[in-house]
């Protein structure tokens, strides 16, 4: 037991040492990098277009969920209860579209302002 506790302490010292010591081993030399500069309205379009799929998945939960709710209350034949619960999915999926919907004309309004502030004024 103790010669493993000192075989693992030595190791994890040298593994230590090893990772402090590499920027001198390998003297840090420069690598030239090439390729093309990103610029800020590459990240403003890459961000607008990663809300606009995940927007999209959200509507299309929102669509899913209506339907749902629109088939328990078919199948609840009078029974208060089940009907009950079908209309609170139907009420939320609806907070829901509009939530994504609105979230969607802010992304919307956040990009265009983003990529060309002059545009909003005229």
């Amino acid at each position: 037991m103790n010669i493993r506790m000192n075989i693992r302490t030595s190791l994890t010292a040298i593994a230590l040492i090893a990772v402090c010591a590499f920027p001198v081993v390998v003297m840090a030399q420069e690598v030239p990098i090439e390729g093309t500069v990103i610029t800020f309205d590459d990240v403003v379009t890459l961000v607008e277009d990663a809300m606009w799929a995940l927007i999209t998945v959200a509507s299309l939960a929102v669509v899913a969920m209506i339907i749902y709710a629109g088939f328990k209350m078919a199948i609840s034949r009078g029974d208060e209860k089940e009907y009950g619960a079908a209309k609170n999915i139907l009420k939320y999926a609806i907070y829901g579209a509009f939530i994504v919907f609105g979230v969607g004309l802010i992304v919307n309004t956040i990009a265009s302002i983003a990529l060309d502030p002059r545009d909003v004024l005229n």
